[in-house]
């Protein structure tokens, strides 16, 4: 808001103040007001000290120098025309396919044979990777969403990161005793990885304990090298890390199912009625 005066105390070498409402709620749209309004603010008072310097006698150029001795020139690089809107889309669409395939795989209930148990996840994951990658080709083909980096890169960490996703769903079946309810609850745990990871806040701007397990996060090692490729140019070797990681955390699931599966004493080549009861009472569902 700009008071009745303004100007009149511009002139007259008197403080000039305005008063500027900003909605909080509003965080992304609040940072970029901010910054537009300092810029306007920086500019009328380059010109307020410009004329009085020229008021002084001082030549125009001299006084240019003299008030802002320092001149810049901003260059957006890889996302020139700003689509946040389109990063943010494809950021939130991947994680909901990872909450799917999660709570999908939380509701597998084999108890028979370890063998089996993979073929499910192996059915899932299929699933899963149709959702993500659709989602992607449909954003490129007909909503003029960018992809510049290597295809293979992308679907091996699309196909890695469903199939890891999907193996931490059936780890949280078998925590729970077959408790599908349970388990599907702790698999809500994957939509906070999107936070974690840096995709919608800044790394650099959380605290160390969050840094640390940043690196820690799938989401670090898929949706946000996927934005990167997206935007900018990149070969499968540079991707190659993460592809890598994700590799070595589906390695990790699959021990660990394994072992749940054991400890379940439902070992491989048992019957159903051989396994354990559950929590409900029945047995190897």
């Amino acid at each position: 808001m700009i008071p009745e005066h303004f100007s009149e105390d511009l002139l007259n070498g008197r403080e000039a103040k305005i008063m500027i409402f900003n909605d909080g709620a509003l965080s992304t749209v609040a940072s970029g007001m901010r910054g537009t309004i300092a810029e306007a603010l920086g500019t009328i008072k380059s010109g307020y000290m410009l004329k009085l310097a020229e008021g002084k006698g001082i030549p125009p150029q001299a006084a240019m120098n003299l008030i802002a001795p320092m001149g810049y020139v901003t260059k957006a690089i890889s996302n020139p025309s700003k689509n946040v809107a389109y990063m943010m889309m494809e950021g939130i669409l991947l994680t909901i396919v990872q909450i799917g395939a999660g709570c999908v795989g939380a509701c597998v209930c084999e108890r028979g044979s370890f063998g089996r148990l993979m073929k499910k996840a192996g059915f899932i994951t299929g699933i899963a990777c149709v959702s993500a990658l659709g989602c992607i080709v449909t954003q490129t083909l007909c909503f003029g969403f960018p992809y510049k980096s290597s295809p293979w890169a992308g679907i091996l960490m699309t196909v890695f990161t469903c199939f890891g996703i999907t193996l931490f769903g059936i780890l949280q079946n078998l925590g729970t005793g077959g408790n599908c309810e349970e388990a599907v609850q702790k698999c809500s745990i994957i939509s906070f990885t999107m936070l974690l990871a840096g995709y919608t806040f800044p790394v650099i701007s959380m605290p160390w304990p969050c840094k640390f397990l940043t690196w820690f996060m799938p989401n670090t090692h898929y949706i946000v090298p996927f934005r990167d490729m997206a935007l900018v140019e990149r070969s499968f070797l540079s991707e190659a890390h993460h592809v890598l990681w994700l590799m070595g955390f589906c390695a990790v699931m699959v021990l660990a199912v394994a072992k749940k599966f054991r400890d379940a004493g439902a070992e491989p080549g048992k019957t159903p009625a051989d396994s354990p009861l559950t929590e409900s009472g029945v047995a190897g569902i």
